[in-house]
Order: structure tokens, then C-alpha cells, then sequence
């Protein structure tokens, strides 16, 4: 019963987490100023995958990294609907375990790997925010010790190799991941380019993938325009996209968002949105 508790307070943490990244996206448009998180830490990337599987990691402790894999691993026709819950066991053996198979270009694979990993960031960061004065290493999950920090830069590696490969679901999750992807930060800020150049690559799979009528994709366009982190805030532009994705049904679109952003436009700058939004709708989505 502790164990089952105990999961269910990560799976709150991540949710908490991942309403806390709403947020952070509708803060005022300010330019990162400070190196984030403890020095060699893991570091808490936007919208990780939710770790509601940590009792699972004690309570198959006996399978091996590789059956657990297998396990976690998801059809490969489940498109971009499909999710990847991090696999249990000992995170750099169930690291070992689909590293060889992600190589040999298994995209299922390597995103079971980043989801573990990833997992291990995230857990790590929420602890830290709720004890920051506590010893880093005490506060990293028992199954997340044995990983170094060239773990957590190879799976975003992984990350971006998937993306690359043209896979839609590792798009989008690249597109969330920039901690990932560059690493803590402070560490944007000393590589300026690297952000821009990571920026360009996101945008262009988000574009491609709303092109195509990628309502998950829109939503994430909207959200990128309405906050204006790292590209010029456009509120025009993210209002067309929430129009775009209400005349397409989207089930997920947040009409509370949208009316903040349609309050600050003028009737004018409403209107001209507006029929970007019908033009971006016919394109994409009418049928």
C-alpha cells in the first residue's frame, strides 16, 4: 500500500509539473536571465512524460532490463497517439538494454530509452524544488543513481536522432524538450546559436506537422505565439491557430486560453486573426 501511495504522489508531482509548464508558457515574455537548477543536476524539461510507473521499478526489480523493455515497448503502428511509459529496472541497465537496439535504428527503442531517462530528470527536479537545500545525489530516485551525465545528454540525443528521422511523435516531444535537447538553462545562454538553431529545427516540425492538419502541433504553435518565448510574441498568430483548431473540433483546445488571447487584441487585429485562422483551417483540416 506505501508502494502504491508513493506512485501516486509522483504521478501528482508530474501532473503538477505539467501544469506548471502552462503557466511558465503564459508568463510575461522575458528573456531566460539565470542559470537554472544545482550545478551537474538533472534538470527539469517542459512537458516530460509522467512517471506514475515508479513502484513498478521496485516491484519487477527481478525481470531482466531487457524483458522490461520489451514490455514498455509500444506497437510500431500506434502513431502519434502513442505514449512511452519509462521502463522499470535499474536505469542505466535498462539504458544498456535498448541502447543497442536504438542504434541499430529501433525509433521505439531509443524513445523508450529517452522516456527513462527523462523520467530520471524529472523525478530528480521535483524533488529539488520541494528540498533545494538537501545533497543532490540524496534526492535522485534509487533506480536513477547509476546514470552519468553523459546519460542525460545521449538521450537527448536519441531525442533529436528520432525527430530527425521524421518520426511525428518524437517531433513533438522534441519541440517540448529543450532542457533535453541543450541541457540546463544557463547553459542557453552561453550558446546562443544553439538555442536559435533549436528553435528553427522545432518550429519547422511544428509547422510541417500543422501543415498537415496536426491539431496537437497547432496547439503548440498557439502557445509558442501567445508567450513569446523564443520567438517574437505574435498574439494575431496564436489567436488564428486556437480559431484554426476550434473550427476543427479539437477536443483539447483550451477556450479559456483563447479568450486571454482574443482580450488583448484589438477589434481590428480580431477580425484579420480571425480569418488566418479560417484560411489555416481550410488548408489543413476541412474535409
Amino acid at each position: 500500500m506505501a508502494s502504491r501511495d508513493k506512485a501516486k504522489g509522483v504521478a501528482v508531482a508530474a501532473a503538477v509539473a505539467a501544469l506548471a509548464v502552462t503557466a511558465w508558457w503564459w508568463s510575461a515574455a522575458k528573456p531566460d536571465s539565470q542559470a537554472g537548477g544545482v550545478a551537474g543536476a538533472p534538470a527539469v524539461q517542459e512537458h516530460g512524460p509522467a512517471s506514475d510507473a515508479a513502484d513498478a521499478a521496485r516491484d519487477d526489480a527481478s525481470r531482466s532490463p531487457a524483458g522490461n523493455a520489451a514490455r514498455a515497448r509500444p506497437p510500431a503502428s500506434a502513431g502519434i497517439e502513442r505514449s512511452y511509459l519509462p521502463p522499470p529496472g535499474d536505469a542505466a541497465e535498462v539504458y544498456a538494454a535498448l541502447e543497442a537496439r536504438a542504434r541499430g535504428g529501433d525509433i521505439d527503442a531509443a524513445l523508450s530509452l529517452y522516456a527513462k531517462v527523462n523520467d530520471c530528470r524529472l523525478r530528480a527536479s521535483i524533488a529539488m524544488r520541494r528540498a533545494p537545500d538537501t545533497d543532490v545525489q540524496a534526492l535522485i530516485p534509487p533506480e536513477c543513481r547509476s546514470l552519468s551525465a553523459e546519460h542525460y545528454r545521449e538521450a537527448g540525443r536519441w531525442l533529436e536522432r528520432s525527430a530527425d528521422a521524421g518520426d511525428a511523435y518524437a517531433q513533438l516531444l522534441y519541440a517540448d524538450s529543450a532542457e533535453s535537447v541543450l541541457g540546463p538553462r544557463g547553459e542557453w545562454l552561453r550558446d546562443p546559436q544553439a538555442l536559435q538553431r533549436y528553435t528553427r529545427k522545432s518550429l519547422d516540425y511544428l509547422n510541417a506537422q500543422a501543415a498537415r492538419g496536426g491539431m496537437e502541433a497547432m496547439n503548440r504553435l498557439a502557445y509558442v505565439y501567445a508567450s513569446g518565448k523564443r520567438v517574437p510574441q505574435d498574439l494575431g498568430k496564436a489567436y488564428a491557430y486556437f480559431y484554426a483548431l476550434q473550427l476543427a473540433g479539437d477536443p483539447n483546445l483550451s477556450l479559456g486560453h483563447m479568450r486571454q488571447v482574443e482580450q488583448r487584441l484589438s477589434p481590428q487585429q480580431r477580425s484579420l486573426a480571425t480569418q488566418q485562422g479560417r484560411r489555416i483551417y481550410e488548408q489543413c483540416c476541412k474535409r
